[in-house]
């Protein structure tokens, strides 16, 4: 699994029995105790608390906080093919998040439509995607037709103001 902490990425697996951080293999002690975790490695105790809120993750390692995330496997995989950064799009607009045709257009210029209503289907590595709107308001330009292809981050539909 990944873990995002304080802008540094660490990649952490566990395989035969055997942790490993960044390829390599980890040794230490776990105990648990009430509300945190004693982590024993090099003759050193470290006192860990983790919260999970929203999303993120919030740990203390001896009272030192530290602030960070742990990515899902969905989240790699989505990173891997290059479409991370789909769902960090300007809510303004609606961009292709990978290269296909559109299949089906759902709606039209100066319509209104409802946060993650269906806007476009867009059929891409054979699969066919449902691009939703990021928000509530008017449409005010749909750049892309029935049976048009398009590139990745191609924008097919801006919002009003």
């Amino acid at each position: 699994m990944k873990v995002l902490i304080d802008d540094k990425t660490f990649q952490v697996k566990h395989k035969n029995g055997t942790t490993y951080l960044n390829d390599e293999p980890v040794e230490f002690e776990l105990r648990e105790e009430p509300n945190s975790w004693i982590l024993r490695r090099n003759n050193r105790n470290f006192r860990i608390k983790i919260e999970h809120v929203d999303g993120a993750l919030k740990a203390w390692v001896n009272d030192k906080i530290y602030a960070g995330k742990i990515v899902s496997r969905e989240e790699e995989i989505l990173e891997k093919i290059g479409i991370s950064d789909w769902a960090a799009q300007e809510e303004s607009d609606v961009k292709a998040p990978m290269p296909g045709k559109i299949l089906q257009v759902l709606c039209e210029e100066k319509m209104s439509v409802e946060k993650d209503q269906g806007l476009i289907v867009l059929e891409a590595m054979k699969m066919e995607n449902m691009l939703k709107s990021p928000k509530s308001g008017t449409i005010s330009h749909l750049k892309v037709s029935e049976g048009d292809t398009v590139e990745k981050n191609q924008i097919l539909v801006t919002f009003e103001d």
